[in-house]
């Protein structure tokens, strides 16, 4: 069965039952009156008014080969309105606009929309094409479908709007007035495809399920996180028909759900990677102006120990020399002699014979020049001069240059 076909045919019946109030003309008296007048066509519908209607050859010239309007026809019409009843609940006017609001009481046909389209799906696999039927032929089905069953009446609201023109109130003729007017008829067959837990009742594994056309149907599906792409369902009329989804399963999945999920890496901010290259860049400058405060105050010590060692060295020197040298020759032999004494101190083992020889003699002048009351000669100030110049060459020859470099510096010795 082609389903182009089958849905257009399904639209025809409906635009053709609903046709006597969208055609419906005006009143120079009220809203209520207007969309009273025009209801009561409905409500009181007789064979040639169906048959005005359902005749109307555009509306049937690319279904149908013939535009005659059998006995089919005015009976399923008369069926699915033979209860159809309104009430007019309120009214309201603003300007030249208005609003009637209606409630309609018909069959149920959200059960009928079923059985309709349950009995095309059987025409069309059955040996008839139902491409051939003629407009009579669909309403003849309609007409088979309320005769073989009963459905409850409901009732349903409906805001109907009016316009105020010259002629009168002309109610403004819109899809949802059209879809009212037949208790949501339309909706329910053009519903999308859905298999509800009451069509699949009793059946068993491998049995046949039909699935009418009002049965399509359309989810909206949304992300949870752990549980992926979850179905929602947002048509009113399925709230508690269809099993929902547990969408708090998602959001506490665990196991192989849970890790076949990549778990998102938190990426430190811009700013915040910035203030750390920042804080890197201070940091470093930091130690590399400590280091160079380091190294200037290092510096400045060798120079002030460089130059305190100097100074202190040339201080001795004079000292030592300004004895060596007074007019007063016990005085400077004593010095000399003390001189002696300290150059020997540093090493007997390593001065040659002659060295030690003088060294003893000059021990001997020294204590005469401390403590005889004798004077001490020009001959025995020269004998320790030289002695003390043989003694001081001797050493320096024996040392090392760090040993050298300790006495002349650290000691001034020489």
């Amino acid at each position: 069965m082609n389903r182009k076909y089958f849905s257009a045919s399904l639209l025809l019946i409906l635009l053709l039952l609903v046709m006597p109030f969208s055609l419906g003309g005006c009143s120079k008296d009220s809203p209520k009156r207007a969309v009273k007048k025009e209801l009561n066509l409905i409500k009181e519908l007789d064979e040639s008014t169906i048959k005005a209607f359902v005749s109307y050859e555009d509306m049937m010239s690319s279904h149908s080969s013939s535009s005659d309007v059998g006995i089919e026809t005015t009976e399923a019409v008369k069926r699915f309105f033979q209860n159809f009843d309104y009430k007019i609940k309120s009214s309201s006017v603003e300007d030249k606009k208005a609003t009637v609001h209606v409630e309609i009481t018909n069959l149920d046909t959200h059960a009928l929309a079923k059985d309709i389209c349950l009995a095309l799906v059987k025409k069309g696999t059955g040996s008839g094409s139902s491409e051939n039927m003629t407009l009579n032929s669909y309403f003849a089905l309609l007409g088979d479908v309320l005769s073989e069953n009963t459905y409850d009446l409901v009732t349903t609201e409906a805001d109907i709007k009016l316009l105020k023109t010259e002629d009168g109130w002309m109610i403004q003729n819109t899809d949802q007035l059209e879809d009212d007017l037949v208790s949501g008829f339309i909706t329910y067959l053009k519903d999308p495809y859905l298999v509800t837990p009451e069509d699949i009742k009793d059946k068993n594994p491998g049995d046949t399920i039909e699935i009418p056309g009002k049965n399509g149907h359309a989810w909206t599906e949304i992300y949870m996180d752990g549980l992926g792409w979850v179905p929602v369902e947002m048509t009113p009329e399925y709230y508690n028909v269809m099993e929902e989804a547990d969408l708090t399963a998602g959001l506490e999945a665990k196991g192989a759900k849970a890790a076949a999920i990549p778990e998102a890496q938190d990426e430190p901010p811009a700013q915040e990677n910035i203030q750390t290259h920042w804080s890197l860049k201070l940091a470093l400058f930091g130690i590399e102006k400590l280091l160079i405060l380091l190294l200037a105050v290092f510096d400045l010590f060798c120079l002030i120990f460089i130059f305190t060692v100097c100074v202190l060295r040339i201080h001795a020197n004079r000292k030592r020399r300004k004895l060596f040298e007074s007019e007063d020759d016990r005085q400077a032999v004593r010095a000399m002699a003390g001189y002696a004494r300290l150059l020997y101190y540093h090493g007997p083992e390593l001065y040659s014979e002659d060295a030690m020889k003088c060294y003893r003699k000059t021990s001997v002048i020294g204590e005469k020049a401390a403590f005889s009351p004798h004077a001490v000669s020009k001959e025995e100030r020269k004998d320790t001069a030289l002695c003390v110049q043989k003694m001081k060459k001797e050493l320096k020859k024996a040392r090392s240059w760090y040993g050298n470099w300790i006495m002349k510096y650290i000691e001034r010795l020489y």
